[in-house]
């Protein structure tokens, strides 16, 4: 029923939030998907089972629900930092470094953005020189879950 299908996606949302906090990941991404399946044009919602995907080290789920949330914001560059991350961790860094440019290119003076671009280029040098594994920072937590009516 349309009437109450908002009051679902909230209530879904905040188990979803209840259940990464208590680092019971499966069954937030769980609640996470179910509450896509109501509102699948919701950004934070594919952003917050991206986290969850991380966190369970499935990169590849987690690129494709951050690049879904960037289709449908394309300005928010909190989307575009973990995705740089997971094409990062994964030894993807052209892709990682084209994210980081592209939040720059958006904001500036992101710092994040800078450093992430400033590890790649470094990265990039060393690998010319001697390959050998650098470590990476986690991107941050998404925003909080809304409250329910």
């Amino acid at each position: 029923d349309r009437k109450w299908s908002g009051n679902l996606v909230a209530a879904l949302q905040q188990r979803g939030a209840a259940n990464m906090s208590q680092q019971k990941f499966a069954e937030a991404a769980a609640d996470f998907s179910e509450a896509l399946k109501i509102s699948p044009r919701d950004a934070a919602i594919h952003e917050r089972r991206a986290y969850v995907e991380v966190k369970m080290k499935d990169y590849d789920k987690a690129l494709q629900d951050y690049s879904d949330a960037i289709k449908i914001n394309p300005k928010e560059v909190r989307y575009y930092l973990p995705r740089s991350f997971i094409y990062e961790t994964k030894g993807d860094l052209k892709n990682s470094m084209a994210d980081a440019e592209h939040v720059l290119k958006i904001d500036k003076t992101n710092a994040e953005a800078q450093a992430r671009k400033e590890r790649i280029q470094k990265i990039e040098k060393m690998q010319a020189n001697a390959p050998g594994p650098t470590p990476i920072p986690a991107p941050p937590a998404p925003a909080p879950a809304p409250k329910a009516k």
